[in-house]
């Protein structure tokens, strides 16, 4: 009854999963700019909380140090910025804020390059207040690329846009490589109505690695000296990004009897089950045994599994997790010595557990330091 409950409770489990996998794509999640900046002149830093075992950190390079409004930093909503030309950030806009104040050419750009510890699905944002100054002397221009796992360029797409006809222009849409140039002070100042997405949500969960945003002035300013300019990018929300499993130890102990393997998950999200496999080259497996996930769960798990029947020579582990929907993910190697050494006797006793030596006549017990024991008649 006990097996048969269990049976049930994860096929309603997997079967919830399988309906909003499919309802509704992937889950989504949302990573912020609200963490760590660091870095001093043209070369800043930014590294934010892991979030299910990811982590999106980014550098932040102004080809001139020319910084304002304590710049790059995080905009939370309701702030705003001197000079902002709507009434403050709001929940979708709120983010990084890229200000600066060059006085001369297109050449000069803010590049952030944004990295997440491990590819997620398809990614969104949205880029609050791309315009012109007023003055004819800055158009900005916003340039948006992005790579995978590979390096391989990712086509990058405009959900919605307001830099079009007499704000600007928006080109490349679908491409590697998505353009925003402004014309118009007042096209869009407010509400982040250029909506980005990069990679595809019918394309899985490991997708993206890399985007760089450039920032730029699309003129050369020439009779102006070019006045403060800025940008915000809104928070970035991804396809599915959680990790199956947040991996916290894979160990394991040695006796002369067994290998004691051991593992621990903070948390685990649509985890199917783990294969636990052996070599004793590190490059040919093979399968020792497949123990259930937990499915979804927030809380530590740990795993146990004694290896019997390994060889007398250096043993490596390594485990394999799979969740739901198929996806893998190999745990980092680990060795274990089992190569044969000496024995070392600890005592020889009789039958009844006396002490004896080897001049003793009768059965002799001798055992050993390694727990092995080895009778003998004389």
């Amino acid at each position: 009854m006990k097996t048969n409950t269990i049976s049930l409770v994860r096929y309603l489990a997997y079967t919830l999963f399988c309906f909003f996998h499919f309802t509704y794509l992937h889950a989504q999640t949302t990573f912020p700019w609200s963490g760590t900046y660091g870095g001093t002149g043209v070369n800043r830093t930014f590294t934010g909380v892991a979030i299910g075992g990811i982590t999106m950190s980014a550098t932040i390079v102004n080809s001139e140090n020319v910084w304002q409004d304590g710049a790059p930093l995080f905009l939370a909503t309701g702030s705003s910025v001197s000079g902002m030309g709507c009434s403050g950030i709001g929940t979708d806009n709120q983010g990084l804020l890229l200000s600066t104040d060059w006085s001369t050419n297109t050449t000069k750009t803010i590049t952030t390059t944004i990295t997440f510890s491990h590819a997620v699905g398809a990614v969104r944002f949205r880029l609050y207040d791309v315009n012109d100054d007023g003055y004819g002397s800055w158009n900005d221009r916003v340039i948006v690329t992005a790579t995978d796992n590979s390096g391989n360029p990712l086509q990058i797409y405009n959900e919605a846009s307001c830099v079009t006809g007499g704000n600007g222009t928006t080109a490349g849409n679908g491409t590697t490589t998505l353009t925003y140039t402004s014309a118009d002070s007042q096209g869009c100042l407010c509400n982040g109505n250029n909506r980005v997405r990069v990679g595809n949500d019918a394309s899985g969960c490991d997708q993206v690695k890399t985007i760089t945003i450039r920032y730029q002035s699309a003129v050369s300013p020439s009779s102006y000296n070019t006045p403060k300019q800025y940008i915000v990018v809104s928070n970035l929300i991804a396809n599915c990004a959680p990790l199956p499993i947040e991996l916290v130890s894979f160990t394991g102990d040695t006796t002369d009897r067994m290998n004691i393997l051991k593992w621990q998950t903070a948390t685990e999200k649509n985890n199917s089950h783990f294969n636990l496999e052996r070599s004793i080259d590190g490059s040919n497996w093979i399968h020792l045994v497949t123990l259930p996930g937990a499915g979804t769960i927030h809380y530590p798990q740990e795993y146990r599994y004694s290896d019997t029947d390994f060889e007398h020579t250096v043993n490596y582990y390594r485990l394999k997790q799979i969740d739901f929907d198929g996806r893998e993910k190999s745990s980092d190697i680990i060795s274990l010595d089992n190569s044969l050494k000496t024995k070392v006797l600890d005592k020889i006793v009789n039958t009844m557990g006396q002490l004896v030596d080897e001049t003793y006549r009768g059965l002799k017990i001798y055992m050993y330091t390694d727990g092995t024991i080895v009778k003998k008649m004389e």
